[in-house]
C-alpha cells in the first residue's frame, strides 16, 4: 500500500513538470506584439502624419508661394505631385518628376492658350490686347520648349490637351464682351497662373533635371509678376 502511494506522488509530479514545460513552450510560441511585429517586419506603423502632414492637403502647394494668393492648391486635390498627376489620371502614372511636370505644365500652357488665341481674334476687346498678345507669345514659346524637351529627353510625342475647366473657362468668355470679357478674362488668367505656381511649388523639391528646373524657376517668378500686375489691372476697372 505504502508502495502504491509513492508511485502516485511520482506520477503526480511528473504531470506537473509536464504541463509546466508545455506552458513554457506555449508562452514562447505565442504571436508578437503589434509593435513587435513591426520591428521584425520593418513595416511603418500608420500615423496621423502619413495621411495628413504638411505634405497633406496644404503644406507647400498653398498659394503662399511667390504669388503670396492664398488660393489652396490652386486646383482641386493638388497634394505634392500626385496633385498633378491626378489631373489628367493615367496619362502621368509612373513617370519621374521631371517627365511628369513637363507633360502637366505643356497641358496647363495649352489651357491658356486657348483663352488667350480667342482674344486675340476679338474686336471688342482692346482693353486686354496688349496683356493677351504678352501672355500669347510667352505661353506659345515655353510650350514648344517643353515639348521639344519631351521629345529629345524621354522620346515622348506627347500632345497638349486642354483640360476641362480650362476649356470651361474659354467657353464662358464666349459670351461675354466689353468691360465683362476683360475682368472676366483677367480673372482667368490669374486663377490659370495661381494653378500654375502651385504645380510649379509642388514639383521643386522633386526635380533632378537641371534645365527642367531652371525653367520652372523662370515660369514661377514671371507667373507670379504677371498675378501681381493683374490684379492692378482689376483694381482699376
Amino acid at each position: 500500500m505504502n508502495q502504491l502511494r509513492r508511485n502516485s506522488s511520482i506520477l503526480r509530479a511528473g504531470l506537473i513538470v509536464v504541463v509546466a514545460s508545455v506552458g513554457a513552450c506555449s508562452s514562447r510560441n505565442a504571436a508578437p506584439s503589434d509593435s513587435t511585429a513591426v520591428a521584425s517586419t520593418g513595416a511603418q506603423p500608420v500615423t496621423m502624419n502619413g495621411m495628413n502632414g504638411s505634405a497633406g492637403m496644404g503644406g507647400s502647394a498653398g498659394m503662399g508661394g511667390s504669388a503670396g494668393m492664398g488660393r489652396r492648391g490652386g486646383m482641386s486635390g493638388m497634394s505634392g505631385m500626385s496633385g498633378m498627376s491626378g489631373m489628367n489620371g493615367n496619362r502621368t502614372a509612373g513617370l519621374s518628376a521631371d517627365h511628369e511636370f513637363l507633360r502637366m505644365m505643356s497641358d496647363h500652357h495649352k489651357g491658356l492658350v486657348a483663352l488667350v488665341h480667342p482674344a486675340l481674334e476679338r474686336k471688342n476687346v482692346s482693353g486686354i490686347i496688349r496683356e493677351a498678345k504678352k501672355l500669347d507669345t510667352e505661353q506659345d514659346a515655353e510650350l514648344d520648349t517643353m515639348t521639344i524637351m519631351l521629345r529629345q529627353k524621354y522620346n515622348d510625342p506627347y500632345n497638349p490637351q486642354v483640360m476641362a475647366e480650362h476649356q470651361a473657362m474659354a467657353d464662358t468668355l464666349k459670351s461675354l464682351s466689353g468691360s465683362a470679357y476683360d475682368r472676366t478674362f483677367r480673372q482667368d488668367v490669374i486663377r490659370h497662373h495661381q494653378e500654375a505656381i502651385t504645380m510649379i511649388n509642388e514639383y521643386l523639391p522633386r526635380a533632378t533635371d537641371p534645365k527642367v528646373k531652371a525653367m520652372a524657376e523662370t515660369m514661377l517668378a514671371l507667373q507670379g509678376k504677371e498675378i501681381v500686375e493683374l490684379q492692378a489691372q482689376l483694381s482699376h476697372q
